[in-house]
């Protein structure tokens, strides 16, 4: 496979799908909303708990702030590997689809979204980290998740609580440093608080999207 440009590969939104034709949850959950709990919490585990010893989200950019390339990918998926998520990120978020067919039949489904884009840390002290597609795939296959395609992402932004602005630094040689990533992830901070945009919240509109393409 031809590597990505890293500077495209940051990762919104690892997904699982949990509806069919007539909006059940697949295999045996159905629509009982019990069952569909009980799905929710066997998907939630295949998240790692998070160590009570594990970095902080600034601390783990500075043992990373000397590397590129794939030094910084091994360093980041072993964080992930190892459960360094914030808490917030387990609290899935529904986020429906449809689509009517042209004999006026209508499809829907139910998906379940991370509120925001991976990060590492605690939910005091978290980092927002771009990743590769090689890691970003790695990471879903570890949980059991996929990446969103273009309709998902589309309605991910149009269903959340929170639409954040861009704010895009200048580009250039730094532009995919840790250090950029820690001026960027104090940015959109500030931009959170400002609106008072609770963490476990869906939100959207401030990081780029990798999607699931036949392209």
């Amino acid at each position: 496979m031809k590597p990505w440009p890293l500077n495209f590969l940051l990762i919104l939104f690892l997904c699982l799908f949990s509806g069919d034709s007539s909006g059940a949850v697949p295999g045996s959950y159905g629509a009982n909303p019990v069952n569909l709990y009980s799905f929710l919490l066997n998907l939630i585990k295949r998240i790692p708990f998070r160590p009570d010893l594990a970095m902080t989200g600034t601390t783990f950019a500075r043992t990373i702030l000397a590397l590129e390339g794939p030094e910084r990918e091994k360093a980041i998926l072993a964080q992930f590997s190892e459960g360094v998520f914030p808490d917030y990120l387990r609290k899935l978020k529904p986020v429906h689809l449809s689509h009517r067919f042209k004999d006026r039949t209508t499809v829907t489904a139910t998906i379940f979204v991370m509120p925001d884009y991976l990060s590492i840390g605690s939910d005091q002290d978290f980092l927002l980290i771009p990743v590769n597609l090689y890691t970003a795939l790695e990471i879903a296959g570890q949980l059991g998740f996929i990446l969103p395609t273009k309709k998902m992402v589309d309605q991910i932004f149009q269903q959340s609580n929170f639409r954040l602005n861009p704010q895009p630094l200048p580009a250039g040689s730094r532009m995919r440093s840790t250090a950029y990533y820690l001026k960027q992830n104090q940015m959109i901070r500030e931009q959170r608080t400002a609106l008072g945009c609770p963490l476990d919240t869906l939100v959207s509109g401030h990081k780029k999207d990798v999607v699931l393409t036949n392209h």
